[in-house]
């Protein structure tokens, strides 16, 4: 529908102005060009990258957006996989957050073992000595009006 020197006038941006912003797109600056665009609203988060050298064409979609997630870095990750032979090395990475999270399981279940094992002491100690148990309660009531 465009020949290919309307497609490079799209994604340049216009002269005297400083800005990377070329008819919808910004362009990145680097050894190779990528043109991206993104959409985002409290209901879904939209990302997509043209790499014009290679002819791919990258696009990121959620059905919703958080704060907590980088898109950005995401479609970097993806960016970098279609350019070059390997994944990036940068980052996290999802092993080292599921082995965290592994961890992290482990240690709270260790913890209510260890809790539940001393329980039955606690009920012993307890057994001669009602009138704690009350003042427990009763330190936990709402006051009276």
């Amino acid at each position: 529908m465009l020949s290919p020197q309307g497609i490079q006038l799209l994604h340049t941006p216009p002269r005297g102005i400083d800005t990377s912003y070329a008819m919808g797109w910004t362009r990145q600056p680097g050894s190779r060009p990528v043109l991206e665009h993104s959409g985002v609203l409290s209901t879904f988060h939209a990302q997509q990258a043209l790499l014009p050298n290679g002819r791919y064409g990258i696009v990121v979609l959620a059905n919703a957006y958080s704060g907590l997630v980088d898109f950005a870095g995401l479609l970097r990750g993806l960016i970098t996989l279609a350019v070059t032979d390997g994944a990036p090395q940068a980052g996290f990475g999802a092993r080292r957050i599921g082995i965290v999270l592994a961890g992290m399981a482990t240690l709270i279940l260790a913890v209510g073992a260890w809790r539940l094992r001393r329980l039955r002491g606690w009920a012993e100690r307890q057994a001669g000595r009602p009138w704690r148990a009350a003042l427990g309660v009763a330190g936990r009531s709402p006051p009276s009006p």
